[in-house]
């Protein structure tokens, strides 16, 4: 079978344009999905680790503010032809204006020690200067990670008040299983865009 030059120049161009738009509609409908799902979920994990009660960074209170940020974010970048895939991490997080997320950076570096939590007046009241403090805004409010010390302690017995301990002592990136996903499955969304762009190309060619 001899093919007609014009026709075979069509194909190729059909076919190369075709790959494109297949691995884009293949990320954005399977791999961007599953990169959302994975993060959520590990959130979800993270979120049943017990904090006091009268805490106000119960992560359970930010989980819409996650997926506001995972449904924002800008996961493909399509330049020259070439298709990126980008997955969030801790450092888009620290770019954000959503002070609540900020949580998830100092469970991600993982804090060495013991913390409690203390809100403005509860700070305010204690009047001691700490050794390491973490601050976050909280619904417009500030609310401190204090480092544990036995002066702190007797401190915060003193005027009655919780200690409400900070569960989160080693890293936990919930990022990470995303970017593992992307990469294990990378170069089968690619193989199968192809394969599904030259099957399409042959049927139009004939």
């Amino acid at each position: 079978m001899v093919l007609d030059p014009k026709k075979f120049d069509k194909l190729k161009k059909r076919l190369k344009g075709g790959i494109e738009k297949e691995l884009f509609e293949r990320l954005s409908n399977e791999a961007i999905p599953n990169i959302k799902e994975s993060i959520l979920n590990n959130y979800r994990i993270l979120s049943l680790y017990k904090l006091h009660n009268k805490s106000d960074l119960k992560l359970n209170n930010f989980y819409s503010k996650l997926e506001d940020f995972l449904n924002s974010y800008d996961y493909l970048e399509v330049e020259d032809g070439s298709i990126m895939l980008r997955v969030p991490d801790i450092t888009d997080l620290a770019k954000s204006k959503v002070e609540e997320l900020k949580v998830l950076i100092v469970i991600a570096e993982g804090l060495v020690g013991s913390y409690v939590e203390l809100n403005e007046k509860e700070a305010s009241v204690i009047s001691i200067k700490p050794t390491n403090i973490i601050q976050f805004i909280i619904n417009n409010k500030r609310v401190y990670l204090y480092k544990y010390t036995a002066p702190l302690g007797k401190k915060l017995d003193e005027n009655r008040l919780p200690r409400k301990f900070w569960p989160f002592k080693r890293p936990d990136n919930i990022f990470e299983e995303a970017d593992t996903l992307v990469s294990e499955n990378m170069d089968n969304w690619i193989k199968r865009a192809i394969e599904e762009s030259r099957q399409s190309a042959i049927q139009e060619y004939r």
